[in-house]
Order: C-alpha cells, then sequence, then structure tokens
C-alpha cells in the first residue's frame, strides 16, 4: 500500500473530525487542515483527468476548488470577526 492511497482516507478523516471538533469546541485548526488537504486534493485533480482528456471530471474539480476555496473564506472570515 502506497502512502498516496491513504490520502483520500486521511482527508475525508481530517474533514470529519475537523468539523465535528468545530461543533462541539469552537476550534477551527483542524478543519483548516482539512480543508488544506482537500483543496490540494481538488487542485491537483483536474491535471490528471485533462492528462487523459476527460473534461467533465476535470470541470467537476474546478466547480469543487471553487466551493472549497469559499468555505476556506468563510471559515477565516469567521474566525478573524470573533477574535
Amino acid at each position: 500500500m502506497d502512502v498516496s492511497d491513504d490520502q483520500p482516507l486521511l482527508t475525508a478523516a481530517a474533514l470529519l473530525l475537523g468539523g465535528l471538533w468545530l461543533i462541539t469546541a469552537g476550534q477551527e485548526g483542524l478543519a483548516l487542515v482539512g480543508l488544506g488537504m482537500l483543496l490540494y486534493t481538488v487542485v491537483v485533480s483536474p491535471g490528471y483527468f485533462m492528462a487523459r482528456h476527460e473534461v467533465a471530471p476535470a470541470a467537476m474539480f474546478a466547480v469543487l476548488t471553487v466551493m472549497t476555496l469559499c468555505a476556506v473564506t468563510l471559515l477565516l472570515a469567521t474566525v478573524s470577526t470573533r477574535r
């Protein structure tokens, strides 16, 4: 098993635990780490699909990139207004 095989599982775990921690404890650190991992994934993935000339999945990941950037921006804006 390669380390890259664990990346989706680690990203999902970081997102779930970060969201849970954000809701229960109000701590945003792990949520930002999870969103950063997700952002890396959705930025890198379109290149894989474009190399295979698959436009639809690449477009989907482009939309997911925008949505992830919105989530990061909203979380950072919330953090900055609380402090």
